[in-house]
């Protein structure tokens, strides 16, 4: 297929049982992409403008030449209606020496410039890879785009751009992660949790936050943001998964704050999982009209149950009605003992309630793509079980809301044909 050309039709509490989807809300897949037939492909980020555009970054490979696969970090645009989908951004063109990814960082600056987040990464590297830290931005629309930054940590190490936050003022906040050299053989690289920062439209970059303590034991020697948001009133957060241990080994969520403009940090909200479980996350967040704060993620814990141990990830929805300060709990799911649940991002429908989107695994241990939100009477309820193809995978990234109030939610769903990169609608005129 010829990307420049790019052309996609339309188509068409604890230990809960997962709720039944409303058999109000009506989904529509409009977007089933793959570059190359048979290739991965996944839809990682969205972003809308104020006159009906949607842009979703994401990664989709394609075969260059026979047994060497390029990874494409793409951006792809349309209207309000969603039907026709086009290239908007590739800087990994073929024939190229590198490959590239966009991760969950997509979005408009104050001048209405879009940012995308994201990885280059030369063919051919072997681990360690020798990752850059990507940064494209587009003042146009989406018509032409350019490199802002690409930063390595260390030279010749690994680098990751991951989220991305712009505040009011126009200052763009883009969060990863970036390795340091060991302090012995023995050990891997160390993995710093960095944020960066421009107030100048990306021209020139600052390094605001370097997350990281080389003292054994310390916390955290391994660190990684997933998400980023600005909140009038609250600061900057950065919200991800970190370690004492520097393989990232128990890792456990992390919400960073700033109220400064990122002059200084704290950690906001800290949850390891439970028993001998060895995972926690903190995947996605954002804030609602009313300045209530949302973090999703998952959180691992461990029971016994008839003398064997299992481990269960538990789908968890936190809230903060005070900038931060305070946390709990308003959303736990948990699908049965040694099954996995796991919030994987969340967004503001166009009435200005939360809407989260993830996955749970089913009896065969399949992922299905779910999304929830609550009903009139703050009740969660699952509105969306999705799969591509039965007993293949799926798995939502990202969503938003767009000028006209209709939900998108991007991400990757498997058939026998591979992964495929997907959105989801839900039409704001649906009840």
């Amino acid at each position: 297929m010829n990307t420049k050309n790019l052309f996609v039709l339309a188509m068409a509490t604890l230990w809960s049982v997962l709720p039944a989807k409303s058999p109000a809300q009506t989904w529509q897949t409009v977007l089933d992409y793959q570059l190359t037939p048979g290739q991965f492909a996944q839809g990682s980020a969205l972003a809308a403008d104020t006159a009906g555009d949607v842009f979703c970054g994401g990664t989709a490979a394609d075969r260059a030449a026979p047994l060497t696969d390029t990874a494409h970090g793409l951006v792809l645009k349309t209207d309000i209606s969603a039907v026709n989908w086009f290239l908007s951004d590739d800087p990994t063109a073929a024939p190229s020496q590198y490959s590239a990814r966009v991760w969950w960082g997509l979005g408009f600056d104050v001048q209405g410039s879009l940012y995308s987040v994201g990885t280059l990464t030369p063919k051919g590297s072997s681990y360690p890879y020798p990752s850059s830290w990507l940064v494209r931005k587009s003042s146009d629309g989406g018509l032409s785009w350019s490199t802002a930054n690409l930063f390595q940590y260390s030279s010749g190490l690994t680098s990751e751009g991951k989220a991305l936050a712009i505040d009011t003022s126009g200052t763009v906040y883009v969060a990863g992660y970036g390795t340091s050299p060991a302090a012995n053989k023995s050990q891997p690289n160390s993995v710093h949790w960095l944020v960066r920062k421009s107030i100048d439209g990306g021209l020139n970059w600052t390094l605001i936050d370097d997350f990281f303590n080389p003292l054994k034991g310390g916390f955290p020697q391994w660190g990684i943001p997933h998400k980023a948001t600005c909140v009038p009133g609250a600061g900057v957060l950065v919200i991800g998964q970190a370690s004492s241990n520097p393989q990232g080994f128990m890792t456990v969520w992390i919400v960073r704050r700033s109220l400064d403009g990122g002059t200084t940090w704290s950690t906001a909200d800290l949850n390891p999982p439970g028993g001998s479980a060895s995972v926690a996350c903190a995947n996605g967040v954002t804030s609602d009209p009313d300045g209530k704060i949302y973090v999703v993620g998952r959180i691992d814990f461990s029971q016994v149950i008839a003398h064997k141990t299992y481990t269960t990830g538990q789908w968890v929805v936190r809230v903060s009605n005070d900038g931060g300060v305070t946390w709990s709990n308003i959303d736990v799911l948990s699908v049965g003992p040694g099954r996995i649940a796991s919030a994987g991002a969340v967004g503001i429908d166009a009435a200005g309630k939360p809407v989260v989107a993830g996955q749970y695994q089913d009896a065969n241990n399949v992922y299905h793509w779910i999304v929830r939100r609550p009903d009139a009477f703050g009740n969660w309820q699952t509105v969306d079980d999705f799969q591509l193809a039965s007993g293949y995978e799926a798995g939502p990234q990202d969503l938003l809301s767009d000028a006209a109030g209709n939900l998108l939610v991007a991400g990757y769903a498997d058939d026998a044909a591979g992964s495929h990169w997907v959105v989801r609608r839900l039409a704001s005129s649906t009840p």
